[in-house]
């Protein structure tokens, strides 16, 4: 578990592998993130994977103000690269700006294995440019995980922003 009491900065600068991440070949290996503000780029991730049966950990993100993934590729993500199913993200924010190729992500790669959910607690404002929030399954037999966005209040839906390629997508 992180916990900042403002922002956290996670910039890899280019740097392969700079990420707050659990991985395993068995069961689980959660990660937890708590902060005021959240900034991930430059290729950093928070991240949870399995290679092995074992079901993958959660990655569970709640920042009191906003999140701003600014860069491509996957900055939030659960994998799975074996028979266990990859772990669930949920994201707790007041606003998820996401644009340039930013992706939240859940991967099942094996047969079998299932792919994670993707719940967003975003109590304002869900900015998707050019980005995409993706819950995937390769497999023959395994399901993809399910998408959900509550605000806090209960109303299913904040106000959102979707355009320019801005896509939540399963396969």
């Amino acid at each position: 578990m992180v916990t900042t009491p403002g922002m956290l900065v996670l910039d890899g600068a280019g740097v392969a592998n700079t990420q707050i991440a659990a991985s395993a070949t068995g069961p689980r290996g959660s990660v937890m993130v708590k902060a005021d503000a959240q900034s991930i780029g430059g290729g950093a991730q928070i991240a949870s994977s399995t290679a092995g049966p074992g079901k993958g950990g959660d990655v569970d993100i709640a920042v009191a103000s906003d999140i701003v993934p600014p860069d491509p590729g996957p900055q939030i993500t659960a994998r799975s690269t074996g028979s266990g199913d990859a772990g669930s993200i949920t994201v707790s924010a007041t606003r998820l700006l996401m644009k340039n190729g930013a992706a939240i992500s859940t991967e099942a790669a094996a047969s079998t294995a299932n792919g994670g959910n993707i719940t967003l607690h975003v109590r304002d404002f869900l900015y998707l440019v050019g980005s995409e929030i993706t819950a995937s399954v390769k497999g023959e037999t395994g399901n993809r995980g399910k998408y959900r966005n509550r605000s806090a209040a209960g109303d299913p839906r904040p106000q959102q922003h979707h355009s320019a390629g801005g896509q939540r997508t399963w396969r």
